[in-house]
C-alpha cells in the first residue's frame, strides 16, 4: 500500500517519486529497476522511498495508476473540447493507442512470477476496462441524443467496441508478450484499429 498523504508538500514529493520511477522503469523495464536506483535518481535515502512505497510492486502499480489517470483526464478534456461524437471516437482510439504503448514500455516484466503483483495488476486492468466502457457509453449516448448516431444499446455497443479494439491488438501483434511488441507492430495495430473505427462509425451514423 502507498503511504497516506495529507499535506501538499508530501503530495509533491509523491509526484516527484512517481515521475522518477516512470522514467527509470520506462527506460530499463520493471525487472531491471531497483528501489535503490530510483532513490539514487531522486537523491534520497532508500528508507525515505520505502516510507511512500513498501515495495517495488506497489510503486509500479502507482506509476501505472498515474498513467491511467492522465489518460482518462485527456479523454475527458477531449470530449469537452470536441463537438462531433465521431471525432471523439477517433481521438479516443488515438489516445488509447498512445496509452497502451506507454504501458508496454513500463511492463517489461514477467508478471506471472509475482503473485502479489498479479492481484494489483488485475485490479488495475478491471478498473481501466470499467472506466473505458463508461466513457465510450457516454460518447455513444451523446451521439444518439444529438442525432448523429443510431444506437439502441450504448453499454453493449461500448463493450463490443472495446473488445474488438483489444482483439485487433492481440491478433495484429500475433499474441506476443508485452516486451516483444515492436514499433512495426504498433503501426500495424494503429492501422487496423483505424480501419475498424471507420466501419464502426459508418454503422452508427443515421
Amino acid at each position: 500500500m502507498v503511504a497516506i498523504i495529507h499535506d501538499g508538500e508530501n503530495r509533491a514529493k509523491l509526484e516527484t517519486i512517481l515521475e522518477a520511477a516512470r522514467k527509470r522503469i520506462g527506460t530499463y523495464g520493471f525487472e531491471k529497476t531497483t528501489m535503490q536506483e530510483i532513490a539514487a535518481d531522486l537523491r534520497i535515502s532508500k528508507a525515505t522511498l520505502y516510507y511512500y512505497f513498501p515495495d517495488k510492486e506497489s510503486l509500479f502499480s502507482a506509476v501505472v495508476e498515474s498513467e491511467m489517470e492522465e489518460f482518462f483526464s485527456l479523454v475527458r478534456k477531449m470530449t469537452q473540447r470536441l463537438k462531433r461524437t465521431d471525432h471523439m471516437l477517433q481521438e479516443y482510439v488515438s489516445l488509447r493507442h498512445d496509452f497502451f504503448r506507454t504501458f508496454v514500455n513500463l511492463t517489461r516484466l514477467r508478471i506471472s512470477n509475482i503473485s502479489q503483483f498479479n492481484t494489483q495488476f488485475r485490479d488495475l486492468k478491471t478498473r481501466l476496462r470499467r472506466e473505458e466502457a463508461g466513457l465510450i457509453t457516454g460518447i455513444l449516448r451523446k451521439g444518439r441524443e444529438t442525432g448523429q448516431f443510431s444506437c439502441s444499446d450504448e453499454e453493449g455497443t461500448a463493450l463490443l467496441f472495446l473488445e474488438v479494439l483489444h482483439g485487433l491488438r492481440m491478433v495484429t501483434a500475433q499474441n506476443k508478450p508485452f516486451p516483444e511488441i515492436s514499433a512495426e507492430d504498433f503501426e500495424a495495430i494503429a492501422g487496423k484499429q483505424r480501419q475498424f473505427l471507420q466501419l464502426f462509425v459508418k454503422s452508427l451514423i443515421k
